[in-house]
């Protein structure tokens, strides 16, 4: 989120797995395009916010992921309602914002705080269920190249 908001000129697009944008008013000097990608049962990233225990045994409150995808969404300029599409255990959201730019939101069902595809780093008691429902290197890639043959440059 912050080299977005920081170096717009600078990137196609960006994409965020299991994180928040921590900028309050985050203000890019263009919309930038986003892929932001959670699992639904993230118990570090709680879709309702609250306290958090992280793996280092401290407690951390956490925004609504919710609190995220809005303050992109408003800083890209996107308005009316999204898109959704439920693909297998993926439920995605598009949003559709100023200079041809899209949010695109995926929530991955019985997923924790993982990327998903990829290996567990961390026990599933801290971080929830692995998942192999989506592949978010792939994903977050096919996204940036689609940006890129868009002229997102």
């Amino acid at each position: 989120f912050r080299a977005g908001a920081e170096l717009a000129s600078r990137v196609t697009a960006i994409g965020a797995v299991g994180g928040h944008c921590w900028i309050e008013q985050p203000a890019p000097a263009r919309p930038v395009p986003l892929m932001y990608l959670m699992g639904a049962h993230d118990p570090l990233n709680q879709h309702a916010g609250g306290e958090v225990r992280t793996p280092g045994g401290r407690t951390e409150h956490h925004p609504a992921v919710r609190q995220s995808l809005d303050r992109w969404v408003r800083a890209c300029g996107c308005a009316g309602a999204p898109e959704e599409e439920q693909a297998g255990a993926v439920r995605w959201l598009a949003y559709r914002c100023n200079g041809n730019a899209v949010v695109r939101y995926g929530e991955i069902a019985d997923a924790g705080h993982v990327w998903p595809g990829g290996p567990r780093l961390l026990p599933e008691r801290i971080a929830g269920p692995a998942t192999t429902a989506l592949d978010a290197t792939g994903t977050l890639w096919q996204f940036l190249f689609d940006r890129i043959r868009r002229g997102r440059v």
